[in-house]
């Protein structure tokens, strides 16, 4: 509840995607449509719902005899319904490691970098990320 008024936060997506690998490379494709609140900061009010195109491209490295896998991703943010009409709202950058201690458990380290553009005041994100990850 936002100065007496209620407001959603809510995503609806759907993703298509292709995986090619070689070797201990492997190279990911994905484009997902997204409908809802896309600003990084908070939800100012309803109109903040955006349709939104999601365009990344990543791959991974399998480290031979070890459970160490490094990856690297970008990701872009381009507005299909913005006031102005198509234009690019943001980027992600994304890079990292993750360790698998059994079939079922693995952690990741990782960096990331979200950055909105053609905005007023683009926000700038840096995140650490810290990822554990237990398969049922």
């Amino acid at each position: 509840m936002d100065k007496g008024f209620f407001n959603s936060k809510y995503r609806v997506h759907g993703d298509i995607g292709y995986q090619y690998s070689i070797s201990s490379f492997s190279f990911q494709l994905r484009e997902r449509i997204q409908y809802g609140f896309q600003d990084f900061g908070t939800v100012e009010d309803n109109s903040s719902n955006k349709l939104t195109s999601r365009s990344r491209a990543g791959a991974k490295y399998n480290i031979s005899g070890s459970p160490l896998t490094l990856f690297a991703s970008y990701e872009l943010f381009l507005g299909l319904n913005t006031s102005e009409g198509i234009r690019v709202r943001g980027y992600r950058i994304q890079a990292g490691t993750s360790y698998k201690f059994s079939i079922r458990s693995d952690i990741e380290f990782g960096y990331m970098l979200n950055d909105e553009v053609n905005r007023s005041s683009p926000l700038r994100a840096h995140v650490l990320v810290v990822e554990w990850n237990y398969r049922l």
